[in-house]
This record gives C-alpha cells, structure tokens and sequence, in this order.
C-alpha cells in the first residue's frame, strides 16, 4: 500500500464515493439546483461530508475493529495514528461546512438532519447498534 492507501481507504472513496456522488448528483437534478455553483457545493459537501462519518466511524470503533481477526479500519490496523484520523476528520467536517455556503438555504437545513443521522450512526444514539435504525441511516443519507 502506497503512503497514501491507507488514508484513502480511511475515507472509503474507492468503497461509496461513486455512490454518494451519483446520489447527490441525482437529487441535484431532481430538485432543480440552478447554477453550477450551486451543484459543485452539494458535490463537495456530499464528498467532504460522507468521507468525515466514514473517517469517524472508524476513530470510534478501531478498538473493536482491532479485536477482528480480520480488521480493514486503517486506524486498528494501526497504519493511521488515531490522532491523525481525528485531525482529517475535522478537517473534513470543516469542509463540508463551509461547502453548504454554495447551497441553498433549503439545501442548509437538510443537511443539519444528514449531520444528525450519519454522526449518529457513530456517536451518541450509535443508529449502527440497532438494526433498523442502522438500515434505516444507509437507506435516507443518500436519499437525502
């Protein structure tokens, strides 16, 4: 793995990027989001925001992901220092903040609750604990 590997499989672009992206792309279009800036700031945040929860799933669980026989959490693998995560994710929450300065305001507020569901997929009510909940949170994120 190159320098870099680890860092990128931290964000899991190669995983759900396209996916996220394709989603955000397509709710775009669907909503009628009207000039360009517009369209690259819900790209950007659906990018920086998805690779932040991606980024602090992984802070959160990397001691149970270090118990796998089979762990693939960078930051278990101890490939990533657990501080460095915690840095990128904030540099990453930070920017998918201030990407939302491009949406709309009707963009703005449903982002607080897609900051809500995908944080607390991690931290707090840990949605990923309850099985509902958890297909629940990967079903409306995208959708969102």
């Amino acid at each position: 793995m190159t320098s870099l590997g680890p860092w990128v499989a931290l964000i899991r672009f190669d995983e759900y990027g396209p996916l996220f992206l394709g989603c955000g792309v397509a709710g775009a279009l669907f909503a009628g989001v009207g000039p360009l800036a517009g369209l690259l700031g819900l790209l950007a945040f659906v990018g920086f925001f998805s690779a932040s929860a991606f980024v602090l799933n992984d802070v959160v669980d990397w001691e149970e992901d270090s118990a796998s026989p089979a762990p693939r959490n960078p930051i278990a693998l101890g490939l990533v220092g657990r501080p460095a995560a915690v840095a990128l994710f904030a540099a990453l929450a930070g920017a998918s903040a201030l990407s939302l300065w491009f949406v709309s305001p009707g963009a703005r507020l449903v982002s607080v609750l897609v900051y809500g569901l995908y944080w607390g997929y991690s931290l707090g009510p840990r949605f990923k604990a309850l099985p509902v909940a958890d297909g629940a949170v990967h079903g409306s994120v995208p959708a969102l």
